[in-house]
């Protein structure tokens, strides 16, 4: 794991874009926010040819996951869009009408909110509300976890009769990439432009830094000091939690690059 650290416009991206170009690697992976992807590759192309922008993988994470299961399989399948959510979601509130208690009355309102819930919880990771809500001890919100618990559990039943969920395409790439661990293998992966990752994304990045060559992230910070309360807060803890998923994963750490010209701001434009 390399983190190359800098404040904006210090050349993190330029960096890593060359980085890119000179790498000898089998295979070399940039991946980016989904509105980057086309930049980044317009860069790539304009800045070193076509060799290097044919050579160089970009992705975001969802188009990793599509890469993936084209790959390997495992995307075939009707895809959910928020319409069938909304409808499956309320079958599951009416199938579970007779054992709800808290959220009796108010159940044929809380559709959207229930949607939300449900999207944070695939996008935190989280599968076990049910023994959570026996270990809390206070009543009512251990009845409110395990009331919760029914209704995504009857929702997820019902979406997996017919659908695939497009919010667990990356739950279904951290499984397939542990069973085809040369996706990665032996490549360069650079990360870019981002603040933070979600749980799905850690996951994803584990199986990177596990069996990749080398992988670069760039953060838009200029020390890893988490005890530091600023604007870079969130990006520290970035940062160091990917050290930690690296060291878990036992993989190296290197020494921190840090880009500190503001080459951005030199510029008369």
């Amino acid at each position: 794991l390399e983190l190359i650290l800098g404040r904006a416009g210090t050349g993190k991206t330029t960096l890593l874009r060359k980085r890119l170009a000179e790498s000898t690697a089998p295979k070399t992976i940039l991946i980016v926010p989904e509105q980057y992807t086309f930049e980044s590759e317009h860069a790539l192309l304009m800045e070193y040819g076509a060799e290097t922008a044919n050579r160089v993988q970009v992705y975001s994470f969802t188009r990793l996951a599509q890469a993936a299961f084209l790959q390997y399989g495992g995307g075939a399948g009707k895809r959910l869009t928020d319409g069938g959510r909304r409808i499956l979601m309320t079958l599951a509130l009416e199938n579970c009408a007779d054992q709800l208690t808290l959220f009796e009355k108010s159940a044929d309102r809380m559709t959207d909110v229930l949607l939300n819930t449900v999207g944070e919880m695939k996008i935190c990771g989280i599968d076990m509300l049910t023994k959570t809500a026996e270990a809390v001890t206070e009543d009512s919100l251990s009845r409110k976890l395990k009331e919760i618990a029914l209704i995504y559990g009857t929702y997820e039943a019902l979406v997996a009769q017919t659908y695939l969920d497009p919010l667990d395409d990356l739950t279904r790439l951290d499984d397939l990439l542990a069973d085809h661990p040369d996706f990665f293998r032996n490549a360069y992966v650079a990360v870019d432009a981002f603040d933070g990752f979600t749980v799905q994304e850690y996951r994803v990045l584990r199986h990177a830094l596990h069996h990749a060559e080398k992988v670069s992230v760039s953060l838009c910070c200029d020390d890893l000091d988490t005890s530091r309360k600023d604007l870079f807060s969130t990006v520290r803890r970035t940062a160091s939690r990917l050290m930690r998923l690296a060291k878990e994963s036992g993989t190296g750490v290197l020494s921190p690059v840090y880009c500190k010209t503001p080459y951005r701001f030199q510029n008369d434009e």
